[in-house]
């Protein structure tokens, strides 16, 4: 997945990182869309965002969500602006279904972690929306219930989102993810991200590979070094660079 031969790189810019871990990470609609203009500009496709509470607590109340999908759309109107479902965000599946009917204001996109209950009704209820799927897929058990479920019908990308925080092992695990829906005739793109210290080498083994990406302060809050990064448009700019220098050695 692919644009002018450099991979599509998706900025997620919050997740559930908080501000005591990297205080540039934003919460607010406002931050949120100043934040994605500058992933956008610095070589980012598109954007994940989990919209916040004032006290910075993940939500999936429409309120804040029409808010934060509103103020990424006047920032950035041609972007693909994506969002959480993450029980992270709402905790009872019951509520999300509730909360995510009532949304405002729609994303073009959202992640469906298949590790979480509910996803039948979940999935039924964004497309009865007409919402794109991004369907994460965590664990070799993720892969299965995607397969078996005959879920790729109803999703436009896969999410390779390794959470294993060895890098060595987090890599044979984003293979294994990888090769598996591949074996089954899965042809949907991929986008691979990794978790903390894994979180460059899964990026760095993606490009290779021609894979999608995705980075930002959700996933890390360091550069290849190890070293404190800047914000959200410098973790983009990084990824564009290690793609340039993966393509162009």
């Amino acid at each position: 997945m692919s644009i002018n031969n450099r991979p599509f790189i998706q900025a997620c810019l919050n997740g559930a990182t908080a501000r005591h871990q990297h205080p540039a990470v934003p919460y607010s609609p406002q931050e949120l869309a100043l934040d994605a203009k500058a992933c956008i500009a610095a070589g980012g496709q598109a954007v994940h965002v989990h919209a916040r509470q004032a006290d910075g607590t993940e939500t999936l109340e429409p309120l804040y969500c029409d808010l934060t999908v509103q103020a990424l759309r006047s920032s950035c109107p041609l972007v693909p602006i994506g969002m959480t479902t993450s029980l992270s965000a709402g905790p009872d599946p019951d509520k999300r279904l509730f909360d995510i009917g009532r949304w405002g204001q729609l994303p073009d996109f959202v992640s469906v972690n298949f590790s979480e209950p509910g996803l039948p009704t979940l999935i039924r209820l964004l497309r009865e929306r007409q919402i794109g799927i991004e369907a994460g897929i965590a664990t070799l058990q993720d892969c299965r219930t995607f397969l078996e479920g005959d879920w790729r019908k109803h999703c436009f990308r896969v999410l390779v989102e390794v959470e294993e925080p060895e890098p060595d092992q987090a890599l044979v695990l984003a293979s294994s993810i990888s090769a598996l829906l591949r074996a089954e005739g899965v042809t949907l793109p991929q986008v691979h991200h990794g978790s903390g210290a894994a979180t460059w080498t899964v990026i760095r083994q993606a490009i290779v590979q021609g894979e999608g990406i995705r980075i930002g302060l959700e996933d890390t809050t360091v550069s290849p070094d190890g070293a404190l990064c800047g914000g959200n448009a410098d973790l983009v700019k990084t990824a564009l660079a290690m793609a340039d220098m993966q393509l162009y050695p």
